[in-house]
């Protein structure tokens, strides 16, 4: 009677087991494979970062980024430098070679805002409008 009942209990525990597995499969929404297909990554669309961003001000600096990884920077201090820039899609930090780094808290076609350090003013978010 034991092994009956061991026999039972090792079948019903296989088939609760089988049934909770098929049930934490993947969801059938397709948005976030169409998002990924798009090039979206963590609701940024990459390709947004090209063209050239003003910032209204003078702690900040202005510039613009292109498709092959360069870019053109308008230096705080009035000089232009050239350089390249990298956006990392797992921490959403872009970083100009430049100096310039931070976090990417919004990016639309026509607004960046950033969260980055300066020695002088501290941690804050700047927004940069495209041109």
């Amino acid at each position: 009677m034991k092994k009956v009942n061991f026999k039972l209990m090792s079948v019903f525990l296989m088939i609760c087991l089988c049934t909770g597995f098929i049930s934490c499969g993947g969801d059938d929404d397709d948005s976030i494979d169409n998002a990924s297909s798009s090039g979206v990554i963590n609701g940024l669309d990459p390709k947004l970062f090209i063209g050239h961003w003003s910032f209204n001000g003078n702690i900040a600096p202005s510039f613009t980024l292109y498709s092959d990884g360069t870019c053109d920077v308008e230096l705080v201090s009035g000089y232009d430098a050239k350089g390249t820039w990298a956006f990392n899609s797992q921490t959403n930090v872009l970083a100009l070679s430049t100096g310039f780094t931070g976090t990417v808290k919004v990016l639309t076609a026509e607004v960046l805002s950033i969260e980055w350090t300066s020695v002088k003013y501290g941690t804050m978010v700047s927004t940069w409008n495209k041109r």
